[in-house]
């Protein structure tokens, strides 16, 4: 902030105090002027004896006129008062406006996200989408735990976090000129270089591309995630708060945690307050008692009806899930793991939760939309390998599959030759090597088969290419 905004809002800030002090200055001034002026009409005068001073009392309609005007008096300089403050407070909100506009509003990062997420590759889309998957929420010792007092009363949550790992993060930041922590500038993107890209290509779209606030594109304006999880456990002694289901990266700060609740879904929200149907874990006595004496207001039936794109609708309706399968090594191997207590996030008797897991990770096809997500191993021609076929006559193109981690090329003359696509992904304290393939087993269709589950070293570098096998 700079030097000019902050002695104007010091100068606010005096201003209302300095008229608070004077107005209580002046109306502690008048009734003592009052008070002073009814002890003088007591007192005797010069040559007046003290018999013939106690004069007769006012009567009761003297009294009552000069105590409302006192209690006028009073109400006009309370009243002058609080206008006083309340033009000073405009005053400052405007002022205080101006400067967010300008400089942004400082984000207060409340917590970080434990995740067994260690990377984007590999963490769901959305939310709940794995619900196998455990994360802890800690919050700062500066926060008081008393903030959590009562949030195990509610089933899911609102998680709302940065997200640090964009790669655009740097460019956003470097350019705004009065960047300061985590402040997050104001739109006024005109006349200077974007930072993100107003359309975006999301996963159920198909290839297809629209803008980004009809998305949850992790790259916006302002790079603020918002998960939907599950809780599992509020230690309000300790900060810390377990969810199930979030999509989000470990290290993640957070910035808010807010509730879920009816009126977060219309139609939740109608069939609860005016169908009086039970949510969840309600007393459907306590609903039933309350909802019979509400009645539904003359609003159109469709004001409670959400509605999402058909591309959402239709992901949702008809879930692409790729079907998993395990090597009998890569099962070992993870029972092992777990059993010897080596992963953060799964303890001594969780193997099949962690399996559950990274099932539902895997079946959800973590590659991208450009590099074949939905399609299978990617399949391409080559002519450039193709130069032998043509030499000898041959007209048969030779099927390549991409493999994305290693940028390589496994190229078949047979169509009917099994194709394989090469990943790796971590997870937890995992390193996970599996294949997508396209073959016979599920009728032509794509799925995923791990082939190596090892501990993860760190310092492994994300993406490093894969040996075939």
């Amino acid at each position: 902030m700079e030097r000019r905004h902050v002695d104007l809002v010091v100068a606010c800030l005096m201003g209302v105090v300095s008229t608070f002090t004077i107005l209580k200055w002046l109306e502690a001034r008048s009734i003592q002027d009052v008070n002073k002026g009814e002890n003088e009409d007591e007192r005797p005068t010069k040559g007046q004896s003290v018999s013939s001073s106690k004069s007769p009392s006012l009567s009761p309609e003297t009294l009552q006129s000069q105590e409302e005007d006192l209690h006028t008096h009073c109400q006009q300089r309370i009243k002058t008062e609080r206008l006083g403050r309340i033009r000073a407070e405009k005053t400052l909100r405007s002022t205080l406006l101006t400067q967010i506009h300008q400089s942004g509003y400082p984000l207060h990062i409340i917590g970080t996200v434990s995740s067994p997420y260690t990377a984007r590759r590999g963490t769901p889309r959305q939310g709940l989408l794995v619900p196998s998957s455990v994360s802890y929420l800690t919050l700062h010792s500066s926060i008081p735990t008393d903030t959590l007092l009562g949030l195990d009363t509610h089933s899911h949550i609102f998680i709302l976090f940065l997200f640090h790992e964009n790669t655009n993060l740097p460019k956003t930041l470097l350019s705004q000129p009065s960047h300061r922590g985590t402040s997050c500038k104001s739109a006024g993107f005109s006349g200077r270089v974007p930072t993100f890209a107003a359309r975006v290509l999301p996963p159920l779209l198909d290839g297809g591309k629209v803008g980004v606030f009809a998305t949850r594109a992790p790259h916006r304006p302002n790079a603020l995630g918002m998960s939907l999880a599950r809780v599992v456990e509020v230690d309000v002694e300790n900060r810390r708060v377990t969810v199930a289901g979030a999509d989000i990266v470990d290290g993640t700060p957070v910035v808010d945690i807010k509730p879920w609740g009816v009126y977060d879904c219309p139609s939740c929200f109608k069939s609860t307050v005016f169908d009086g149907q039970t949510p969840g874990k309600l007393d459907p006595s306590l609903l039933a008692a309350s909802s019979s004496s509400i009645v539904a207001p003359s609003i159109p039936p469709s004001f409670y009806s959400p509605v999402i794109p058909n591309w959402i609708l239709s992901g949702l309706l008809h879930p692409y899930i790729l079907p998993v399968r395990f090597l009998p090594d890569a099962l070992e191997s993870l029972t092992h793991l777990v059993s010897t207590s080596q992963c953060r996030f799964y303890h001594p008797g969780q193997e099949q939760n962690l399996i559950d897991a990274i099932t539902q990770i895997l079946g959800l096809d973590i590659r991208s939309t450009l590099r074949g997500r939905g399609k299978g191993p990617q399949v391409s021609t080559d002519k450039s390998l193709n130069d032998d076929e043509t030499a000898n006559g041959s007209d048969t193109q030779p099927l390549v599959a991409t493999d994305l981690i290693g940028s390589r090329l496994l190229s078949s003359t047979n169509p009917q030759e099994v194709i394989e696509q090469f990943y790796e992904f971590e997870y937890d304290t995992l390193h996970v090597d599996f294949v997508v393939k396209k073959d016979d087993e599920f009728d032509g269709k794509p799925w995923v088969l791990v082939k190596e589950i090892r501990l993860r070293l760190d310092g492994v570098e994300e993406g490093q290419p894969l040996e075939s096998s």
